[in-house]
């Protein structure tokens, strides 16, 4: 996020079983940092490589400003807003109880059975476990890489 976001810091990987119903328990120390937000209200939404997302209200609020700073005119912007916000569903967590995904989004991430729920920064994500493993296993080997090309500056076009 920007350099402004104050909020919980999600980490760590947690296997668990989706249910008959499509709910998910949500481990205790995600669920903690979404009940510590200022209101508890979740957003599941598509995420990239194939997982959900879930964003606490605030983080979720964050990420509608920043794309409002893009250009609207821009077509791979509104498509991006397009497929994200409407496919967007605002839930709520119960204090003991599981969290419900729609049907809508558990065919769109392809869940069932084992999933990974996975802490990103300022969002957890849901992974089918199969797809979570091969993904991990996948970029494992060139983590060094990844991160020296994460935190890179941008190039600067011009001569200074």
């Amino acid at each position: 996020m920007g350099g402004n976001w104050v909020g919980m810091l999600f980490t760590g990987t947690y296997h668990r079983n989706l249910d008959d119903k499509d709910r998910v328990a949500i481990p205790k120390s995600l669920r903690d940092g979404f009940e510590s937000s200022e209101n508890a209200t979740l957003y599941l939404a598509p995420s990239t490589d194939g997982a959900l997302a879930i964003y606490p209200e605030t983080a979720f609020r964050q990420l509608a400003e920043r794309s409002e700073q893009l250009s609207p005119n821009a077509r791979k912007v509104r498509e991006y807003a397009r497929l994200f916000f409407a496919r967007a569903t605002a839930v709520h967590l119960g204090k003991q109880g599981p969290l419900r995904i729609p049907s809508e989004l558990v065919e769109l991430a392809q869940l069932g059975g084992e999933v990974v729920l996975v802490g990103v920064r300022d969002h957890a994500e849901i992974w089918p476990c199969l797809a979570w493993e091969n993904y991990v296993e996948d970029r494992t080997h060139q983590y060094d890489q990844i991160a020296e090309s994460a935190f890179e500056l941008p190039q600067r076009s011009g001569k200074e």
